[in-house]
């Protein structure tokens, strides 16, 4: 669950972006950090699942609770 708050939390946090971008408050923004970050926890996700004979795909992925 704590895993699942911070993923919530980053969500937010991009969807707060993209909406500074589309009023024309930003124009770009860094991003390669929160990219690899997410990449590695995918990853690390992924693997313990796989441990326990599930693979997350994107079917399992829920984008709206």
């Amino acid at each position: 669950k704590p895993l699942l708050g911070e993923l919530r939390a980053w969500g937010r946090n991009l969807n707060q972006l993209t909406v500074l971008a589309h009023q024309g408050h930003i124009e770009s923004a860094n991003l390669r950090e929160a990219v690899e970050m997410l990449g590695r926890v995918y990853e690390t996700v992924n693997r313990l699942l796989t441990e326990e004979g599930r693979v997350v795909t994107h079917s399992d992925v829920q984008l709206h609770p």
